[in-house]
């Protein structure tokens, strides 16, 4: 009935541990964007039931779902990053409340922390259900369910590499819900080995800032996104400013990567920046 599909980015410890926990009662997929054939095989010779898809490239995000669904043939399909803490209990509820929801395109879960960050949204008015803890959303940011034969041909936006994805996915559907009471752990940006950190955070804080221009570009227009915009182009520039003038070198390639992406996203650039690729130029 589901599968569950982990995007995996030198995330190799994170998806054994997923495996140890979920192999017994699921199928899983997992969609290993650092495309590490060792790992794969070592997968294959321990565990019957999981696949492990290495593509030729790095796919992001949106492009590791996609090609996750892809191989999954059950009704249901689970996508979730490498980096949390979920049992099958949990699912299982999960599972229970979309049995009670029979039109539910996705469904989501909260965060066990919800203190800075939530991980569903509302935008517009929406109408009340009928189940208890149960809201119909505009977007899930992390961790959901997806209806198969609900959400038919629509997919994942590979424009995007990381971040706004799943907002964007939401957004195109009907019959998105979020379950209040039905809680899991999402670790906050840890998937990745620690060895990689620095490299990293260079591409999270570059694809935010180029996801988030082309995000508000796509639902509000180019001027709407501009506008909004600007006021960060400038806190970046005295940002960098300030940097240079107390010699923080570490800082300045973080700030300088912001900049770097909202730039590219408002010149109508697409997403070339990959974490461990050398770009030709970054404007």
């Amino acid at each position: 009935m589901l599968t569950i599909v982990f995007c995996s980015f030198h995330s190799e410890k994170h998806i054994i541990r997923q495996i140890r926990t979920l192999s017994k009662d699921f199928l899983i997929v997992v969609v290993d964007n650092s495309r590490n054939a060792h790992f794969k095989n070592f997968i294959k010779s321990k565990y019957k039931n999981i696949k492990v898809i290495l593509p030729k490239k790095n796919l992001g995000l949106a492009g590791a779902y996609n090609l996750g669904l892809k191989y999954s043939l059950t009704k249901f399909v689970m996508l979730c990053p490498a980096d949390i803490i979920i049992n099958k209990k949990t699912i299982k509820r999960l599972l229970k409340v979309g049995e009670k929801i029979k039109n539910f395109s996705v469904l989501g879960m909260a965060y066990k922390d919800s203190s800075r960050y939530q991980n569903f949204g509302v935008l517009y008015k929406k109408n009340k259900t009928n189940l208890k803890n149960v809201l119909e959303v505009d977007w899930i940011d992390n961790s959901y369910i997806v209806n198969k034969k609900k959400i038919g041909k629509k997919l994942f936006d590979e424009n995007y590499f990381l971040y706004f994805e799943t907002w964007d996915f939401c957004r195109q559907l009907q019959g998105v819900y979020a379950c209040q009471n039905i809680k899991y752990v999402e670790m906050g940006s840890k998937s990745v080995d620690l060895r990689y950190s620095f490299q990293i955070q260079l591409s999270r804080a570059w694809h935010y800032n180029w996801s988030k221009f082309y995000y508000l570009k796509k639902f509000n227009g180019y001027f709407y996104a501009f506008r909004t915009s600007l006021k960060y182009i400038l806190k970046y520039f005295f940002e960098l400013l300030l940097i240079i003038l107390n010699l923080k070198k570490k800082n300045f390639y973080v700030t300088f990567a912001e900049l770097s992406g909202l730039l590219n996203s408002m010149f109508l650039r697409k997403s070339f920046y990959r974490p461990f690729e050398r770009p030709k130029s970054f404007f």
